[in-house]
């Protein structure tokens, strides 16, 4: 709709800390619903009032990340919404509409040129909202208006937006704005959930592989060191073993899940039961407790993924082997430390991993930030010198004046 191109982001109310920002401020019922039909405005006056109840009742008490992301988005929504021309109403319980607002609003995303993961989530977002409200929700139900979505984020992959899968199947990078992601959306309930977001921040903090993780024993994190003791790796042939970095946010969320399994030793990533709620017992005459197989460590990447709303595809247990080597290259890191980080004895696979973001780090890149500055500097030597033409011009003007007088 043409209209969607006319939503201005300077109506958003500023949101800062997510902890006071209302996601429900822009939600006022009358600017959205105009109709004589009576019954029709007491049907939508009862979803506003099940929305603010459970805001109400449950926000406060979400994870702050989450609080921030959600009020960020909604609100972003609602604006759009109150600008259209008739008006969108974000609650509307009639499916058509709700489909055509949606798909409205997709347009409106890929015309801003927004990231893959930043459309992505702001349709989490308003998903939940339509699942606290309990409207149909056409990106759910509708097989069009859902593979309106879809189409339009494989768009965003021929735009250089998302890294492709090579000849090799290389697995999809799960980066640090994906990882934001799902620590802001992935709902923690069962103590399966506080396991699966553990280990998945903890794989993209030390850039082990599927396979290694199994090994990770209590005794081997390290907290006041922020590290964790590798007893080998894929590439590590002498057995010595190797340190690996965990940040102290990390930590938290494997301490959460370790005191909720009460695990005091043994393997940190441990089996659970069909249902998730709790450790698998060990097996008659089993004196040892086994880590999680490979197969496990795949299928919670997928898992959390699709509880985000994210299509799986393509990811793997690798994937944040890759996505950490994808963030390191975006944010300039030297290859030593790359190399290091991950234990890899040569560049070939960084180079690869990384390959998305090497044109950002070649020469000819450095030869346009060289070019720039030195422009730059021309210019703000040229005005210098206009600066100090003028101050010896009103320097003479003044002495010229006190001779003549």
């Amino acid at each position: 709709m043409s209209s969607a191109q006319n939503f201005n982001s300077n109506l958003l109310p500023a949101v800062t800390d997510g902890h006071s920002a209302d996601p429900l401020d822009l939600l006022v019922l009358d600017q959205f619903v105009a109709t004589s039909d009576e019954l029709f405005y007491q049907q939508r006056q009862t979803i506003q009032q099940k929305v603010e109840r459970y805001f109400g009742r449950h926000f406060a008490k979400l994870n702050p990340n989450t609080r921030k992301a959600y009020t960020a988005d909604l609100k972003q929504y609602f604006a759009f919404c109150q600008v259209q021309s008739p008006v969108f109403d974000p609650l509307t319980p009639q499916f058509e509409q709700q489909a055509a607002q949606l798909e409205s609003y997709i347009d409106h995303l890929f015309a801003s040129s927004k990231k893959r993961w930043t459309i992505t989530r702001h349709f989490t977002a308003i998903g939940k909202l339509l699942r606290i409200a309990d409207i149909r929700n056409p990106l759910k139900e509708s097989e069009d208006t859902r593979d309106y979505l879809a189409l339009t984020l494989n768009q965003l992959d021929d735009r250089g937006e998302l890294v492709k899968p090579s000849a090799q199947n290389q697995a999809l990078p799960l980066d640090d704005e994906l990882l934001d992601h799902l620590n802001a959306y992935f709902e923690v309930e069962t103590l399966q959930d506080k396991r699966d977001i553990a280990l998945i921040n903890f794989c993209f903090n030390t850039l082990l592989r599927g396979s290694e993780i199994a090994q990770i024993r209590l005794s081997d994190l390290d907290r006041k060191n922020q590290q964790c003791f590798v007893r080998k790796t894929k590439t590590d042939k002498t057995g010595q073993g190797c340190y690996r970095h965990v940040s102290s946010e990390t930590f938290d969320i494997i301490d959460h899940w370790l005191s909720a399994a009460g695990i005091k030793d043994g393997p940190v990533f441990q089996g659970l039961s069909p249902k998730g709620t709790s450790l698998l017992p060990r097996k008659a005459g089993q004196k040892t407790v086994n880590g999680i197989s490979y197969r496990t460590v795949n299928r919670i990447y997928k898992q959390v993924l699709a509880r985000c709303d994210i299509n799986s595809d393509g990811y793997t247990a690798h994937s944040c082997r890759v996505g950490a080597v994808v963030t390191m290259r975006r944010h300039k890191l030297g290859m030593g430390e790359m190399l290091l980080a991950g234990g890899w004895k040569s560049e070939t696979m960084i180079v690869r991993y990384g390959a998305k973001t090497e044109a950002q780090h070649s020469g000819a890149a450095n030869l346009s930030d060289i070019r720039r500055n030195k422009a730059k500097n021309t210019t703000d030597n040229n005005s210098n010198d206009d600066s100090n033409d003028d101050s010896n011009d009103d320097s003479n003007k003044g002495s010229n004046k006190e001779t003549a007088e």
